[in-house]
């Protein structure tokens, strides 16, 4: 099978990461014990497809792939054939998280196969932006209510609780900040006490 096209053009801003940095790094909820054990497990690196095949083939551990889509309706075919080929290659990703989803009118349109749940925000006031989050089929999952996380053209994202077979708890986000704003995002954050 050839690796799908489209979306290796943006790969470098697609991140690969383990949902406990979230954890570690934003909530600090963890005790010393865990934080010794994801401590090793820790890893947020950018990869190509090749390279997501040759770190992470036969893993156990849980995966969550982040990818800036650019539309998700535009997009989907191509999405689903980066997971099929991910799939085919023993990758397993437990979750996708997306930024920049834009406009979904008809969520039953973007389904993936082997995925259970999709939550997502969307802008109702303007266009573009947007986040999401896919949930593999066999894992349990909820939205997390996170105070001031979705901001339209300031500060949008999604958090939710993903709990896999292990009985093992993560928390993960996916976040957007429109590059046009971002400025301006910093300075209404600060002075509105977002953070």
């Amino acid at each position: 099978m050839t690796e799908p096209t489209g979306l290796v053009s943006s790969i470098n801003n697609n991140q690969l990461y383990n949902s406990s940095d979230v954890i570690n790094n934003y909530f600090n909820v963890i005790s010393e014990d865990d934080f010794q054990l994801f401590d090793s497990q820790i890893c947020s690196p950018y990869h190509d497809i090749q390279s997501l095949v040759e770190f992470y083939s036969n893993t156990n551990i849980p995966l969550i792939l982040s990818i800036n889509i650019r539309s998700l309706s535009c997009n989907h075919s191509e999405l689903m054939a980066l997971i099929n080929h991910l799939e085919i290659n023993n990758v397993l990703i437990h979750a996708i998280a997306l930024q920049e989803t834009w406009n979904v009118k008809y969520t039953d349109l973007i389904v993936i196969p082997g995925y259970q749940k999709f939550y997502i925000k969307l802008r109702t006031f303007s266009n573009g932006g947007g986040v999401g989050i896919y949930v593999r089929d066999g894992i349990t999952s909820k939205i997390v209510e996170v105070e001031h996380s979705f901001h339209e053209r300031i500060f949008e994202s999604i958090t939710i609780e993903l709990s896999t077979s292990s009985s093992k708890s993560y928390i993960s986000s996916t976040v957007y900040i429109d590059p046009l704003q971002q400025s301006k995002t910093c300075q209404q954050m600060t002075n509105s006490n977002l953070f």
